[in-house]
This record gives structure tokens, sequence and C-alpha cells, in this order.
């Protein structure tokens, strides 16, 4: 996340544009000078654009400037990006996408409007995969239930924790588990760092989440991830309940 004083750092980005400096330039975190996008300085997006700023540029945090309005849920940035061509599903940053970034800021209703303009509902990128991942992963219920209203694929796969389940098994979060356990989530699918999500409940020594995932069917000896099953990672592990 980028500090309080960043915008002191973008401004002078643009003077020296002027001088003929190379306006899609990527400079660390803050990435491109259109990440003034992030500060809602539209008059600063509109002359970048003006003068031929990459409006799609990767770099940074947030990978594109259409992401980072998103995570912030600025909707009339997010408009102004759209109307001048940014791809609504471009991948880089942290979050991979815009919709992703929006989802894991828990900005609901942006995510209804990146949805509206097309967006990719399955799209992967970045440490979370997919916005359905995200939410699940910050136990956002009511943008996990929006997007699989909306047709997320339930069981993609991608990012760190492999699916939506194995995001929410590895926060503990029951409720969240047994909503996507509802909704039809492969208690078995196998992906990301631990294989499945009765391993990576196991590895965070999520006590009810394992024994919830074992009610329902999960299989203790599933192949996958850095482990090779479940009853592998139990042992690494030893928690006491599992004795």
């Amino acid at each position: 996340m980028f500090s309080a004083s960043t915008p002191i750092v973008v401004y002078p980005r643009v003077q020296y544009i002027y001088r003929g400096a190379d306006i899609n330039a990527v400079y660390g975190a803050i990435g491109t000078a259109l990440a003034a996008a992030l500060f809602r300085k539209k008059e600063i997006v509109r002359l970048l654009l003006d003068r031929g700023a990459d409006i799609n540029a990767v770099g940074g945090t947030y990978g594109t400037a259409l992401a980072a309005a998103a995570s912030i849920g600025d909707k009339e940035m997010v408009s102004l990006l759209l109307d001048r061509g940014a791809d609504i599903n471009a991948v880089g940053g942290t979050y991979g996408t815009a919709l992703v970034a929006a989802a894991v800021m828990w900005k609901e209703e942006m995510v209804s409007l990146l949805l509206d303009r097309g967006a990719d509902i399955n799209a992967v990128g970045g440490t979370f995969g997919t916005a359905l991942t995200a939410a699940a992963f910050i136990r956002e219920k009511k943008i996990v239930s929006l997007l699989l209203d909306r047709g997320a694929d339930i069981n993609a796969v991608g990012g760190a924790h492999g699916t939506a389940l194995a995001a929410a098994a590895f926060t503990g979060e029951e409720e969240m588990v047994s909503l996507l356990l509802d909704g039809g989530a492969d208690i078995d699918a196998v992906g990301g760092t631990y294989g499945t999500a009765l391993a990576m409940a196991v590895s965070q020594n999520n006590r009810k989440v394992a024994l919830l995932l074992l009610r329902r069917g999960a299989d203790v000896m599933r192949v996958g991830g850095s482990f090779p099953t479940a009853s592998g990672q139990q042992s690494r592990r030893n928690p006491p309940w599992a004795t």
C-alpha cells in the first residue's frame, strides 16, 4: 500500500514529461505516472493520456492504473479509464486484475461495475488467483455470493491458495467453507501450496474447519501441493486434536 506522501512523488514526474522523460517509465512500487489514478487526480490522468501514456502499462503494486482505481472504489476514475481504452482484464501486480483488486478491498459496488463492463469473472492472476478466491480469503460473504450469482467458477484454480474453498479453509472461516460447499465446491480439488482445502486447514491448525471438511467427505489421502497428503501435513504439524 502506498503511503500518504506518495502523491508528492507522482507530481514531479508529471513535470518531467514536459522535459522529454519517458511517460511510461516504471518506478518501484508505485509503477507508472498513471498511478496518480490511485489518488483520484483525474486531471493528471487525462493529461498523461493526452500526451500518450500507455493506459495499459503494467508496473508496481497494483499493476495497472485501472486496478489501482478499482481498489479504492473510484467509479468515475474507472469509467474514465475504461472509456479511454483500458483493458478491463489486464493482468499485473499483486492482485492480478482490477476485479480481484476490487474484491480484496471489499468494494462490492466496484465488483458489480466491472462485471457490468465486461470483466472476466474467472480471470486468474496475482496472489489470490480469482476474484472469488480473494473474496473468500477476506471472508466477504456478500461479494462471494455476488460472484457466484454472476456465474463465477466455484472450482477455479489459481494463486497461492489454489481454490476459494482452500482460501476459506486457510482463514478458518466455517461459515464461508459451508457456503462454498453448499454452492458446489469440489471438496477434494487440488491447487496452490497445500493442494487441498483439508491440507490447508491442517497446515493452519484450523481444527473446526478440518473436522467440518472430514464430515463433509474430504479425502485425507488426496495428493497435491507441497505436501503429499493432508495426512502427511497433519503428521508434520502434529496438532493435539489430531490424535
